[in-house]
């Protein structure tokens, strides 16, 4: 089975029904009058990521009418209590605003605001990473139970045309920009490196400020009023629907506890939102915490917390990077994964060091690294991938939206390209 998230490709029973579906959107689209100064937002990690803080941008540039579209009430009510106005997706009060709108953001995919009424909106499709391991078009993983053959090719037809609706794709810099033009098969024009908003609190306040405004959002989200010294995340990618092979076993959950004692450290992990492994520390363990995705959606916001990150393939890498602290990489079955999957860049540049094992091999990679920074290879990885350092990228996002809507006044917005599904139904 393919990628069932609201921005990824979607089993092709799934997108061939929902056609009927968006040819009606596509009618009432045609039919009600869009405004450029009505801006929709939303995002599958919840209330913040790239989107609000595009949001927040477009605030400042004087846009007025924003609605965040939210997943559900609780959502919706974070949004309320921050000022900003919001409404639930799937109801009809959403698909109005929607259907209304000139500009929608999103970070996964259309189904993040409304895939049905969306035709004709000027759509800003923030991606949620610079890719390591290949995606949608670049990788037959992306099309699961579609084997090759016709129903392959009408796959990446469909995704062609749906990835038609997108009038803006930022990406961090011009080297992501190319791999994210072929990925999703979009017009060169329409990917610009003007920085990933989503990175923006980065980059933003002195060190320690970023580290501890992260620590207090870390500190809200385990539900604790204090922290160690010393913090390490690990967050792995998503293996296509298989196993986490890094999952501790019984006994490495003792070695982890141990560690964490032996060095004055929390581990956190956070499994990727579609990780299909349990990852569930021991009762007794007091150290080593689950960060779920359902309790902090978007990883982004905790990051400047962490003394080290260790991960597999996961593009929060690049985004760690940012911090100039230390990466370390466990990956049991590099070899196999890459094989299947396919990657960018080698290995060697992703990781920089030896790609470890077992937590015992990365556990040592972590304790010898503490205290090393700035982390060369951090930087390196920055200097590689960053084109933007100000913390401004959701600033220039909507001054690109404004100068695209501006040179496009002499034709309707609803006269767009678009066609096809992006996501889950909704």
């Amino acid at each position: 089975m393919a990628r069932q998230a609201s921005g990824g490709i979607v089993p092709w029973r799934s997108r061939l029904m929902s056609i009927p579906l968006i040819a009606a959107g596509r009618l009432v689209t045609w039919v009600i009058p869009r405004d450029k100064n009505r801006w929709v937002f939303g995002s599958d990690y919840g209330f913040g990521d790239g989107a609000l803080a595009t949001l927040r941008a477009a605030q400042r540039r004087g846009i007025g009418d924003v609605t965040w579209i939210a997943r559900d009430e609780d959502e919706r009510s974070a949004a309320l209590d921050a000022g900003v106005p919001s409404e639930v997706r799937g109801s009809r009060r959403a698909m109005w605003r929607t259907a209304r709108a000139g500009v929608a953001v999103a970070t996964h995919g259309v189904a993040d605001v409304d895939r049905y009424t969306i035709t004709g909106a000027y759509f800003i499709q923030l991606w949620h990473g610079i890719p390591f391991k290949k995606i949608h078009l670049d990788t037959a993983q992306s099309f699961g139970d579609a084997s090759p053959g016709v129903r392959q090719r009408m796959m990446r037809w469909l995704y062609r045309r749906s990835t038609n609706r997108i009038s803006l794709l930022p990406a961090a810099g011009e080297r992501a920009a190319i791999l994210l033009r072929g990925a999703f098969g979009i017009p060169a024009g329409r990917v610009a490196a003007l920085g990933e908003p989503r990175t923006d609190a980065l980059w933003q306040g002195s060190e320690d400020e970023r580290s501890a405004a992260a620590r207090d959002v870390l500190a809200a989200a385990l539900d604790v009023t204090e922290l160690p010294r010393r913090l390490v995340l690990f967050a792995p990618t998503w293996r296509d629907g298989k196993p986490d092979p890094a999952v501790p076993s019984e006994d490495q959950w003792e070695d982890l506890e141990r560690w964490c004692t032996d060095n004055d450290a929390w581990l956190v992990l956070r499994p990727h939102p579609l990780s299909v492994s349990a990852y569930t520390p021991p009762a007794a363990a007091s150290r080593v915490k689950l960060l779920a995705s359902s309790v902090l959606g978007d990883p982004t916001a905790v990051l400047a917390a962490f003394d080290a990150l260790i991960t597999d393939f996961s593009s929060i890498a690049y985004d760690f990077a940012i911090t100039g602290r230390p990466i370390h990489f466990l990956a049991p079955d590099a070899a196999e994964y890459l094989a299947s999957r396919g990657a960018y860049t080698s290995l060697e540049e992703f990781a920089g060091r030896p790609v470890a094992r077992s937590w015992r091999q990365v556990l040592a990679q972590v304790a010898d690294a503490f205290d090393t920074l700035p982390s060369s290879h951090s930087v390196e990885l920055v200097g590689l991938w960053q084109d933007h350092n100000d913390g401004k990228s959701a600033d220039r996002v909507v001054e690109r939206a404004l100068a695209d809507l501006s040179a496009r006044q002499r034709k309707p917005l609803r006269d767009e390209p678009v066609d096809g599904p992006g996501g889950e139904p909704v």
